[in-house]
């Protein structure tokens, strides 16, 4: 089968068209007063779709056959059958793209209209030649005869790496070195025109089919496609004929037409023109190029501050107009305020809005042609003050940079959600930068403490100050973007107090995340407590010692700035509880801890409840670990020595309250081994009961864990049996052994060598074991209970920052959707400690105070880092005030206390 192409034969051009094709001929350049390329996806699809309508092979459609069935090709419109051959004819209706306005100086054209449509054909041309290139097998490259090789040649007078990118995009050149804000959007049209034209030639398996497909997809822009074709005389100003030809698909930005008010030659001395337009253009090229570095147009104040695509802005030097208008508005109108600018631009909104008050007041200032070139230079010295204004402050002192940033963040923060930043918010930016100017107007050693000041004011309310609002924060009570707010001042506060450089808060990447306020002790959390070691009593002991000083009560007494007295009522009587005592009255203490138990509240006595009940608790634990330790020195020691020790140890027991009552039978549940090696052998008891579960247990112990859970007729286990057994014996044998009734019913202890007679040794000891399970498993019960209960806590002394399982809605976001509040939800501090340090070494963002609370700086006790106890609270909950106190200077006036 033969595939051939043919082309018709054309008769002469119609006046003031021009066919891509020779268009493509010639040589262009964009002038500097022109905007960069702009189009977008749409813009591009919409060409593409105009340009090859009716023009394309439709599968399933009218296919066509050759006589032996043998080859399905192009829809009919597209090709004739001449003499058994396929012939793709180009169709004779021609497509005509909108005008293209130029002017020919010395052999090359001036592009002043039209420049991203002849961008855009350059582009899709590249996109087509790579397409067929990416598609044809490496057995087939001798059909890659294509693509016309001709390539237009433009050249950008104030981007010329624009004309390489072209080039490189063409597959004819490396990509150029550095970054320039066309790239973005070459490369975006590009791809939609590759991704079309794959799809296309996609549906043909033989690379000769495709290779004529592809040219005949070429001949129909090059050849069938057609531009207007108007040139510009030399005597006609080429800015006027752009600023009044926006009549293309995409109007120009403000932004472009008062870029071509600033490049009209007319409003220069003649002499100058040429180096006031190259430059300005170099210094609009800057700003905008500097505006769309996403962690400085962050930091500009504008629509949907920290959304970096900046849907908003298609131009993003438009807003520093727009704060040039409003500065001039104010001046003019001294007595208003920027609430009132607001209103006048609402009252006067028109797309075309920042252009035509820029005109207005240029015209203005213009009493005759001779003031027109500094009118001019006045304005644009006032577009690069407020840009190099903005610039000074993010590139600056970076304690200056920090307050800034965080004015900003606070300013665009809804007040009511707990990390949530305002959208579409058309008139906070505008106030944020008048504050910004103000400040920008100060002496440079004065600008610190104003931004401060600002911050000061918008975080913490006058009447309060800063310590007493950080005290009354509650996690589930009033305002829930209070903690991020105050945690946020918090971090850069902690930056901002350190002496070495570079210490600058990513405002972006903080914004990207979603953050969540994180109980450092969390509120659910599932502590696995098992004492099997020293160790494990170590750490247990020094928890407990914390709980017994007066760390919790004194942590509670300064978030409620209270005193030593608590007045409370009970049960309908009134009573008075001194926490001054060294000696507390523990009947009162009991009374308050009963009247004010609470398991969720956060008032003042419910919190003084859970410190006193701690202490108790703690202090009648810390006597177990201090038994549990004598148990483990007497099983340490031999012979006569450890029967002394033994015997001291049951003789602390005083009264009635002694060594048997300390066993809890009970806990034998689920100690097979202890009821394996330190109760049955060779133990003598006198019930027969006994004694023959004992022979059981000695005939089947080479089959322990079978025979234990062997069923009897009543359906209970040998373990069950064994289990009670030992409840209704053990405890009478075990007294009888150590004790003597008095006549006053006070048992006393027998003498040592009564007690220890040979006959009862083994079985002292393993009463002494049994005392050792009972107390570790009063301690385990506390930590596993009551201890989660008493050290919940919803204050500040309790918060940190981490971001959350949600990315921001419109930001690019580098963190993984399972956030790291969610990695570590409901986990133990020590444990949360090794997943942030994990989050930290992995690249991801982690505040500078959340970094400090899980990594020991507020628990240097030993061994008590594996917890958040209210000492560690109350070390960063004052230094929380005080850093941030000193970062703002409380002692100037707000909020001293």
């Amino acid at each position: 089968m033969i595939i051939i192409l043919q082309i018709e034969e054309r008769k002469n051009m119609e006046n003031g068209h021009q066919y891509v094709e020779e268009v493509l001929k010639e040589k262009y350049r964009i002038p500097k007063y022109q905007r960069g390329y702009r189009w977008t996806e749409d813009n591009v699809i919409k060409l593409l779709e105009d340009i090859y309508e009716g023009r394309l092979y439709e599968p399933g459609k009218d296919d066509c056959l050759n006589e032996n069935n043998a080859y399905n090709i192009f829809y009919p419109k597209v090709f004739d059958m001449q003499e058994g051959l396929f012939v793709f004819s180009i169709p004779k209706c021609t497509y005509c793209i909108q005008p293209l306005v130029v002017m020919e100086t010395k052999g090359v054209y001036d592009v002043i209209d039209g420049q991203q449509r002849l961008t855009t054909i350059a582009i899709i041309r590249a996109a087509l030649k790579r397409s067929l290139e990416t598609l044809v097998s490496k057995n087939s490259q001798e059909v890659l005869t294509l693509v016309r090789k001709e390539i237009v040649e433009i050249s950008y007078e104030s981007r010329q790496t624009s004309r390489e990118f072209r080039q490189y995009l063409y597959g004819m050149r490396e990509k150029p070195q550095g970054e320039n804000i066309d790239y973005d959007h070459m490369l975006q049209a590009f791809e939609v025109s590759k991704c079309y034209f794959d799809e296309l030639l996609k549906k043909f398996e033989d690379d000769k089919v495709r290779k004529k497909y592809a040219d005949y997809l070429d001949d129909v822009l090059c050849k069938n496609t057609q531009f207007i074709w108007y040139e510009v005389k030399d005597h006609v100003d080429p800015q006027k004929v752009f600023a009044n030809f926006n009549t293309g698909k995409i109007e120009l930005t403000n932004a472009e037409l008062i870029k071509a008010l600033f490049m009209n030659p007319s409003n220069y001395n003649h002499s100058v023109v040429k180096d006031k337009q190259i430059v300005i253009s170099e210094k609009w090229d800057e700003i905008e190029n500097k505006l769309h570095e996403p962690e400085f147009w962050a930091f500009v104040p504008h629509i949907n501050q920290y959304e970096t695509a900046s849907r908003q802005y298609s131009t993003r030097i438009d807003v520093i107009f727009e704060f040039f208008i409003m500065e001039l508005w104010l001046e003019t109108h001294q007595d208003k305020c920027v609430e009132d600018y607001i209103s006048f631009r609402n009252l006067n909104a028109s797309d075309k809005y920042i252009f035509n008050e820029v005109e207005s007041w240029i015209n203005s200032k213009l009493g005759d042609l001779s003031e027109t070139e500094a009118v001019m230079d006045q304005c644009w010295r006032r577009i690069g003050k407020i840009f190099s204004g903005l610039k000074e402050l993010y590139f600056g002192d970076s304690r200056v940079y920090n307050t800034a940033g965080l004015y900003i963040n606070l300013c665009n923060r809804r007040p009511e959600n707990v990390d949530e930043y305002e959208e579409n918010n058309y008139d906070t930016y505008l106030y944020v930068y008048h504050e910004l100017s103000n400040v920008l107007n100060l002496p440079r050693d004065e600008r610190e403490n104003a931004l401060k000041k600002l911050v000061r004011y918008k975080v913490f309310q006058k009447e309060s100050g800063i310590e007493r609002m950080i005290k009354g924060i509650r996690y589930n009570e009033g305002k829930s973007s209070d903690i991020i707010k105050v945690l946020l001042v918090y971090n850069i506060a902690l930056l901002s107090s350190s002496k070495g450089t570079g210490e600058r808060f990513n405002f972006l990447e903080n914004a990207r995340n979603k953050w969540e306020r994180e109980h450092i002790f969390a509120s659910n959390v599932k502590t696995d407590v098992n004492i099997e070691g020293l160790q494990d009593m170590l750490d247990c002991d020094e928890v407990l010692n914390i709980l017994c000083g007066d760390g919790y009560i004194g942590y509670v007494k300064y978030l409620f700035d209270t005193g030593d007295r608590i007045e409370f009522t009970h049960e309908g009587n009134g009573y008075e509880l001194d926490l001054s005592l060294d000696t507390m009255d523990e009947e009162i203490r009991d009374l308050f801890i009963d009247a004010s138990r609470s398991s969720d509240g956060n008032g003042k006595n419910v919190s003084f409840a859970r410190a006193l009940r701690a202490k108790r608790e703690a202090g009648y634990l810390r006597e177990c670990c201090r038994k549990i330790n004598e148990i483990g020195r007497i099983f340490r020691e031999e012979g006569e020595l450890k029967k002394l020790l033994a015997y001291q140890y049951i003789s602390s027991f005083e009264g009635n309250f002694h060594f048997v009552e300390n066993i809890d039978f009970a806990s034998l549940e689920n100690c097979e081994e202890t009821i394996k090696t330190a109760v049955l052998p060779d133990i003598e008891f006198t019930s027969a009961e006994f004694t023959y579960t004992c022979k059981e247990y000695q005939e089947n112990k080479d089959h322990w864990p079978g025979w234990l859970y062997e069923r009897d007729e009543e359906g209970r286990t040998n373990y069950i049996v064994l289990l009670e057994t030992i409840k209704n014996h053990y405890q009478s044998k075990l007294e009888r052994a150590v004790y003597k009734q008095a006549t006053d019913n006070i048992r006393r202890l027998k003498d040592i060598s009564d007690i220890f007679d040979g006959v009862n040794d083994r079985f002292i000891y393993a009463g002494l074991m049994l005392n050792k399970i009972t107390l570790e498993k009063k301690i385990d019960k506390f930590f596993k209970g009551s201890f989660q209960e008493l050290m919940k806590d919803n204050s500040m002394g309790n918060m940190t920052l981490l971001t959350g399982n949600k990315q921001r809605d419109g930001i690019e976001n580098n963190i993984s959707s399972r956030g790291q509040n969610q990695a570590v939800s409901d986990k133990a501090y020590c444990e949360k400690k090794k997943i942030v340090y994990e989050f930290y070494k992995s690249g991801q963002f982690v505040p500078i105070g959340t970094l400090l609370v899980f990594t020991d700086q507020y628990t240097q006790e030993r061994n008590a880092a594996k917890y958040w106890l209210p000492n560690s609270r109350l070390k960063y909950l004052k230094d929380m005030v005080k850093t941030i106190s000193d970062f703002l200077g409380e002692s100037e006036g707000v909020g001293n206390e």
